[in-house]
């Protein structure tokens, strides 16, 4: 076959495979039109059914925030005796709750630091001696009169609870404290849990950094994030299509800050009409690319380099998670926007380039490792940070935390031919990842300076 004809077939094989990708856009484009119509209503049906349960629990923290009788009484508090005080306004609170049937009631007082709540006193708060108390201190400190977030609550056996903050101003803008209610995750989770089964969807409620604050599964709740690209304060409802009936509905609640996630991914491979139209065409690309590459451009063979770009999530020695994988879970934003971890410990190994010259530096690192994980347990979680640099974050409150790291340099002193430099620091939710990992790093920097093996709480 010469030049001339081999050209022509090319052109030939080239208008089909142009028909048949129109054949198949135009096919799909109908079909998806009608599905994502659908999709839209389903999605606003569901924004609809969820948007009140957080609309009316912001609604009712605003109003009791400005009811003039809390502040009269505020004005006096001090002038009450504590066990009249506590009286007045469990009582107080307990109206609230009981008519409106919410799972707490909550005051804490800016004079007295005195956390109210429907059943009586629970505790003064004391935001420098319990680490639990940080939210008191970050939510004074924040611009936002409103917050809603999730955590603990201590006034309900420690259920998992969403909490609506609300500042309380007196006169000539003074703060007086912060009032709020509480709203069991259960509550949430088994009206999400009813959508998600009947329409065959994951739902999410996110912050606006994409962190996860209500998931059906407890384990991702303020742990894993999703992609914020698609969120848009206020406006319609947003529609991304991921192809293959995959596709992601973001929509924003106003009152709470918060996101709604509707995702669908779809896992079935199972070709349709469509797939086997898009396969025919795939054939056909095929055949054309092969027919010039060997007609006109013969069979030299050409070799070629491919490099490896995939980065995973874990370190292939230790087997850790890595950086990426911090990255990913936290977010571009890198904001700690949970209070489940207190700590956070940045420490490296000394002299690790002569000690590596001498041992077999595999064998110290994964050494050092698994004392990490007997020292740390399931109150830890620790990261490869880079080379001989690891990062850790901890459950413990900075004090125990202190302990427990002193015993790991110990115990990797004892156990290996080197020592390890350690920062320790308080985690501040009010900062974000960056500032608190180089308050650690300085705490490492200071004990190296001073020698090595040892910890330095910044």
């Amino acid at each position: 076959m010469n030049r001339r004809k081999a050209f022509i077939f090319i052109i030939i094989l080239a208008i089909i495979c142009l028909f048949t990708n129109i054949l198949y856009y135009a096919v799909i484009m109908y079909g998806e039109s009608k599905k994502r119509a659908n999709r839209m209503l389903v999605a606003d049906h569901i924004y609809e059914v969820m948007k009140p349960e957080l609309d009316k629990p912001v609604t009712v923290a605003k109003m009791v925030a400005s009811d003039e009788i809390l502040k009269e009484f505020l004005y006096t508090e001090t002038e009450y005796e504590k066990t009249d005080a506590v009286n007045h306004m469990q009582s107080y609170l307990a109206g609230f709750n009981d008519t409106l049937g919410f799972d707490t009631f909550f005051f804490v007082s800016e004079a007295t630091k005195r956390y109210y709540t429907n059943n009586g006193l629970l505790k003064t708060i004391d935001p420098e001696g319990d680490s639990h108390d940080i939210w008191y201190s970050a939510f004074v400190s924040g611009e936002s009169d409103i917050g809603v977030t999730v955590d603990k609550d201590q006034n309900n056996d420690n259920e998992l609870t969403m909490f609506v903050n609300s500042k309380v101003y007196g006169e000539g803008n003074k703060l007086l404290g912060i009032c709020g209610v509480g709203v069991s995750i259960k509550k949430m989770q088994t009206l999400q849990k009813q959508y998600e089964d009947s329409y065959d969807v994951s739902i999410y409620l996110t912050n606006p950094s994409g962190l996860i604050m209500v998931d059906d599964n407890d384990a991702d709740i303020q742990k894993k994030y999703i992609d914020a690209g698609a969120f848009v304060k206020g406006g319609d409802m947003i529609y991304e299509d991921w192809g293959r009936d995959s596709y992601t509905v973001t929509g924003y609640l106003e009152d709470a800050d918060w996101y709604l996630v509707i995702k669908k991914e779809n896992e079935d491979l199972t070709l349709t009409d469509s797939d086997y139209i898009f396969t025919c065409m795939s054939i056909v690309a095929f055949f054309v690319s092969a027919l010039s590459g060997i007609l006109l451009l013969g069979r030299q063979e050409k070799g070629f380099t491919y490099k490896n770009d995939d980065n995973t999530k874990y370190d292939d020695l230790t087997g850790l998670p890595n950086r990426n994988y911090f990255k990913d879970i936290y977010g571009e934003r890198g904001d700690f926007n949970t209070t489940i971890y207190k700590s956070l410990v940045v420490f490296d190994i000394d002299y690790f380039k002569e000690a590596n010259d001498n041992q077999d530096g595999d064998d110290i690192l994964c050494s050092v490792v698994n004392i990490a994980k007997e020292c740390f347990g399931k109150k830890g979680e620790v990261f490869r940070w880079g080379g001989d640099e690891f990062m850790i974050l901890l459950e413990w409150s900075v004090e125990f935390a202190n302990e427990i790291c002193r015993e790991f340099c110990k115990k990797v002193e004892a156990g290996n031919r080197v020592t390890i430099s350690m920062g320790l620091t308080e985690i501040r939710l009010a900062e974000n990842v960056k500032k608190n990992y180089h308050r650690a790093v300085q705490g490492c920097y200071l004990v190296k300076e001073m020698g090595g093996n040892g910890v330095k709480r910044i």
